[in-house]
């Protein structure tokens, strides 16, 4: 369900922080586990997860935002469109996720190559780890919660024009 005021909306952006903080340390843990790609592996599978979740605290799922009526339909994708957003409202699928990864693929490389270093790799390896789901996680956030915040704002503004035209009828028609 899309949140109804600002105060929910802050609310649930909180939530999601939360969520998110949880999921980069689990993203570190699993920068320490030896095998080559399964750090690679738990991200992928993390994110997606992650990603889903964010999406559907903040109402923005495909199957949610297919249950709203038209005009908020309408606006949620007016608000996407103008705030280019790329992964509010679509399905999230392992190959966006990768391409997501991909985007960071300079620091992936470097966490790759320093967990092999003793101690110091391995430390900058989960550094890596979780400030890379935290980036991802965190922008994500503020996309969903931009998004929201502005459909928020203009309902507000519909049913003030709503109002205004039913106060301009009721002058008429008494």
């Amino acid at each position: 369900m899309l949140p109804q005021n600002l105060h929910e909306l802050e609310r649930i952006r909180r939530q999601c922080k939360t969520i998110v903080t949880k999921r980069s340390v689990i993203s570190g843990a699993a920068s320490l586990i030896p095998v080559p790609g399964t750090d690679i592996a738990v991200d992928i599978a993390l994110l997606t997860h992650l990603i889903k979740t964010i999406n559907k605290k903040f109402g923005l799922t495909e199957e949610q935002m297919s249950k709203y009526d038209t005009w908020t339909q309408m606006l949620l994708f007016d608000v996407m469109r103008k705030t280019g957003a790329q992964i509010v409202g679509k399905a999230i699928t392992k190959e966006l996720i990768v391409a997501l990864i991909k985007k960071m693929g300079f620091r992936i490389t470097i966490r790759q190559l320093a967990k092999y270093i003793p101690i110091v790799g391995q430390t900058a390896s989960v550094a890596i780890s979780v400030s890379a789901v935290l980036y991802v996680g965190n922008n994500h956030i503020r996309e969903c919660q931009r998004i929201v915040r502005n459909t928020i704002l203009a309902k507000q503004g519909k049913s003030t024009f709503k109002a205004f035209l039913s106060q301009i009828a009721s002058w008429f028609w008494t």
